[in-house]
């Protein structure tokens, strides 16, 4: 158990280390896939997935991070 975390632990950090690297497009599109993923969970857990809030709160959280990096 423990050497399957180590060894996902270090895959994850490579990919963190090569997104980083690259620079400010692949680390947008990090950012978005990451807080995408975060507010699906968040709002199945609550209950209101597929509602029109969740849907408007995607596409307003792709224009914060927009505008917040260019």
């Amino acid at each position: 158990m423990f050497i399957t975390r180590l060894i996902s632990g270090i895959i994850v950090l490579l990919i963190a280390i090569g997104i980083v690297a690259f620079g400010t497009v692949p680390l947008w599109f990090a950012s978005i896939l990451l807080s995408g993923i975060a507010m699906y969970e968040l709002y199945k857990a609550f209950g209101i997935k597929g509602s029109a809030l969740s849907y408007v709160s995607y596409v307003l959280s792709v224009f914060l991070l927009f505008f917040a990096t260019f």
